[in-house]
């Protein structure tokens, strides 16, 4: 019976280089979230006795950010995906469902809180909602 072949550093190391890349193109890829939180619930102060028919946007509680309630199974809130600019009163923000798992049939509200650009701190602030790429409400929200 002959011993297994030493491993030599050398190899080691030229595993590591091919396989760096690949997590590296994978981490990069990987979504990043566009809010900065997300909870169940209404914001701070927001008392609303039914679930609305679209989405809830307020200014935040935060400096320069606003709060947008969705409303929807509470074990698969939807998560927001994408935060556009189309002018300085106007922003986009896109919606996706959770696909792939059991959800329960209530009907939750949950927040997302967002930091607006720079170029949005604007009042009146008009922003529009789209869920799985189905552009929904509009809401305009002032100071």
């Amino acid at each position: 019976m002959t011993a297994p072949a030493p491993v030599r550093p050398a190899g080691k190391f030229r595993t590591a280089l091919l396989i760096l890349p690949c997590i590296l193109l994978v981490s990069a890829c990987a979504t990043q979230p566009v809010s900065d939180e997300q909870f169940r619930g209404l914001p701070e102060g927001v008392t609303i006795d039914q679930p609305l028919q679209s989405p809830l946007v307020t200014w935040g509680y935060k400096p320069q950010s606003i709060t947008v309630t969705t409303w929807g199974s509470s074990s698969c809130p939807p998560s927001a995906v994408d935060m556009m600019l189309n002018s300085e009163k106007e922003l986009v923000i896109s919606f996706e469902s959770v696909e792939g798992r059991d959800c329960t049939a209530d009907l939750a509200p949950t927040t997302h809180v967002f930091t607006l650009p720079d170029d949005a701190q604007h009042s009146p602030l008009t922003v529009k909602t789209s869920l799985d790429g189905v552009l929904g409400s509009e809401a305009t929200v002032l100071k």
